[in-house]
């Protein structure tokens, strides 16, 4: 796996305060995110201390991510803010235990499959907040199993940051008994907030999560009323309230403009580079992706792409996804020698996603032809991915209809993969053809 090497080198080098187990795992939250052309369901990445079940790092990524690659990232991000070394870091399997060893090894840490209660917890917890605004107890009755939005996840880390900052705390000790307090007493009571902006986005976590479309309308208006600074109510009228691409194009802009004044230039530039992982940042990084995609649905492509590498500069872990997003505009555009390079960057190398490695045995095809370095990456491509060849020959038809979630490795991944790459795909001579050759090779013999 890809590790931070800066992050890797900044934590052999300091001075770290020993931990005792530490939890960490993905799983997929239940509620769509609707950032990109089309809705998916994202993972969290989770990084839990195992004694008092406290969050200690959570990422939400979209689902082409790897685990290893999520949870990676995530623990070095735990560690660097925590300024803790865990003794042993908890997973849920070999395989995955496994893949993160490098981890291990270069910090001395031990990785230990196992059952993982603190995490299964705090997924709960999460769960439970958001239908009642409580953390449960620990039985929940079984009518209480609503699951819970990706933003109404956001939210509990929004209150519990407020919390923190308006707390004083002498040493590690009294932050650890206060968040073991919070865990005993299951309720985090919300801190009073910072000013409009604060109250801004707290009705706006209130509008994410009502249902009636009306009422949420009115809510992000409510939001801009009380600061116009809050991005995020930018970003529920784009998506819910635009007519056209031009509407929704000016509803964005005016919510990146927002973000920037609410974040000022002095955060720009010292946060470049960690956008995401802090809360305040989300809501400017969701407006400048609906900025982009407006501006690519209305044929201004080169804007549409500058915003995009601009989001992967500010946020090069790339929780949202948009790498994979600039390769398929690159693959629309045949711009293959912009996709090499893109591709080429050391950070995405280990990126088992079907997006990245169909499309670099394409491009290896590209290059070389039949050759078997091309025929090595289709092969790589298919052991993760085994069904995107049957939509991309048209041996299978694209459905029309595209799925809310994607399963990795599933037929869904397959064609909804076709849907955006076939033109890239049918723009190099041969290409197609090549693909059904290998894939009829590869094909099991019939009985």
């Amino acid at each position: 796996m890809s590790l931070d090497a800066g992050a890797l080198s900044r934590l052999k080098n300091a001075t770290l305060k020993a931990d005792g187990a530490w939890e960490a795992d993905v799983f997929c939250l239940p509620a769509p995110l609707t950032d990109r052309d089309r809705p998916y369901f994202p993972n969290n990445a989770v990084v839990v201390h195992q004694a008092s079940c406290f969050i200690l790092h959570s990422n939400i990524s979209p689902p082409e991510t790897a685990a290893p690659q999520a949870l990676g990232e995530a623990l070095l991000e735990a560690m660097e803010k925590s300024g803790r070394l865990p003794a042993e870091i908890r997973l849920r399997d070999e395989a995955l235990a496994a893949y993160l060893a490098p981890l291990g090894k270069a910090l001395a840490v031990k990785l230990k499959p196992g059952k993982l209660k603190g995490v299964r917890e705090v997924q709960r917890a999460f769960e439970e907040y958001a239908r009642t605004g409580k953390l449960p107890g620990p039985t929940p009755p079984k009518s209480a199993k609503k699951t819970a939005s990706p933003r109404a996840m956001e939210k509990t880390l929004f209150d519990l940051s407020r919390a923190i900052r308006d707390q004083e705390f002498e040493s590690d000790e009294e932050l650890d008994a206060w968040l073991e307090d919070i865990v005993a007493d299951r309720d985090l009571k919300k801190a009073p907030p910072a000013g409009a902006l604060d109250v801004a986005q707290s009705v706006m976590y209130e509008a994410w999560e009502t249902q009636d479309p009306d009422r949420r309308l009115e809510l992000a208006e409510r939001a801009l009323a009380i600061s116009p600074d809050c991005a995020d109510a930018y970003n529920l009228l784009g998506e819910e309230d635009a007519g056209s691409a031009e509407e929704a194009l000016d509803l964005y802009r005016r919510g990146v403009e927002a973000g920037e004044r609410a974040l000022g230039a002095k955060f720009f530039k010292a946060n470049a580079g960690h956008f995401w992982g802090i809360l305040e940042t989300r809501p400017y990084m969701r407006c400048r992706a609906g900025l982009a995609q407006s501006l690519w649905e209305l044929k201004r492509h080169d804007e549409a792409l500058g915003h995009y590498r601009e989001m992967l500069r500010l946020n090069p872990g790339d929780n949202q996804g948009i790498r994979y997003v600039v390769l398929a505009c690159q693959g629309d555009l045949g711009r293959f020698d912009e996709m090499e390079e893109f591709m080429s960057r050391p950070q995405y190398q280990d990126d088992c996603a079907a997006d990245w490695l169909y499309t670099k045995a394409l491009l290896a095809f590209r290059r070389e032809g039949a050759c078997a370095q091309a025929a090595a990456a289709l092969g790589e491509a298919m052991k993760w991915s085994k069904h995107a060849p049957d939509y991309l020959t048209g041996r299978k038809s694209i459905p029309r209809r595209l799925p809310d979630r994607i399963t990795v490795g599933g037929e869904d991944e397959g064609y909804c993969y076709a849907s955006r790459f076939l033109a890239a795909w049918k723009k190099v001579p041969g290409a197609l053809a090549w693909l059904k050759s290998e894939a009829e090779k590869a094909a099991p013999p019939s009985a």
